[in-house]
């Protein structure tokens, strides 16, 4: 979980939360969710904001919420368009939505022993009527349908292969995997 620490302007928060304001690097090595997410699309656009030069997002994260997920990975896709270069690291792992965000960058590295995940989307339905679970199982396709795209669109192999890969289970990968099937751009330490 991300360090809550109430004055977001203070130091030594960046510094518990794995924040360079000077180096231009962020370490998203917690679960995915809103409040972490918060923290580190604050810092990518206070770095926007004094330099176009590119920003590192090194990530080792088990995955978590696919909605705090997105929401990184699209401030990602604009923060690129206006100019500022994303560059994302895989370091130890990069599981489930942290492999989406890992997907956002502009270079996508891995250091040599990173383990990749990829599954279906999944959700927990909770205590609901039956109409709530069949809306639920609709939102979930589609979601399951779009982190697929992004990662189809990003790699060198069918949705086919990814369909099949995924299918009922947690597909890992190795950093050279990683290489070959186009998800990682280059690797450290080989």
């Amino acid at each position: 979980m991300a360090p809550k620490i109430k004055s977001h302007e203070n130091s030594l928060f960046y510094i518990e939360a794995g924040i360079d304001l000077i180096g231009r690097k962020i370490m998203l090595d917690y679960d995915i969710d809103e409040d972490s997410v918060g923290i580190v699309i604050r810092a990518l656009h206070k770095m926007s904001e004094s330099s176009s030069a590119p920003i590192g997002l090194i990530i080792n994260s088990q995955g978590g919420e696919i909605g705090a997920g997105m929401a990184l990975y699209d401030t990602i896709k604009l923060l690129q368009q206006n100019g500022i270069d994303i560059i994302t690291y895989g370091l130890g792992r990069v599981c489930s939505m942290s492999l989406i965000i890992f997907l956002a960058g502009k270079e996508r590295i891995s250091y040599l022993n990173t383990r990749f995940m990829h599954h279906q989307a999944s959700t927990d339905l909770g205590q609901s009527d039956v109409e709530s679970m069949k809306n639920n199982l609709k939102e979930i396709e589609i979601i399951d349908k779009v982190c697929n795209d992004i990662v189809i669109h990003n790699s060198r192999k069918s949705r086919k292969f990814w369909e099949e890969q995924i299918k009922g289970k947690e597909f890992w990968f190795s950093a050279d995997e990683g290489m070959r099937f186009g998800i990682v751009t280059a690797i450290i330490g080989k």
